[in-house]
């Protein structure tokens, strides 16, 4: 973090996401318990634009998932286009 490189996501048993694929284009979901805090968001913020989140929101709505690939057949995975998350 804190540099212009893309993070990259690794296969997490019990992980935070899920990985979906569609016509060829894999996407990142996240969970649907997932909770977001101050300790979470700058991460969340390299996989999603995060519409009206302030500190006390309670939820999110998934907009748009975030299009991932990986170039080691799967096992890290790296964002190509941030997803849209909607906080309520």
């Amino acid at each position: 973090m804190g540099s212009n490189q893309p993070i990259a996501l690794e296969q997490k048993k019990n992980g935070s996401y899920w990985v979906v694929q569609s016509g060829g284009v894999y996407y990142l979901i996240p969970k649907y318990k997932l909770k977001i805090n101050q300790y979470n968001f700058e991460t969340i913020q390299y996989i999603f634009e995060c519409e009206g989140y302030s500190s006390n929101c309670q939820g999110f709505k998934l907009l748009k998932p975030a299009q991932v690939y990986s170039s080691d057949g799967g096992e890290k995975w790296q964002v190509s286009q941030l997803g849209i998350l909607r906080f309520n």
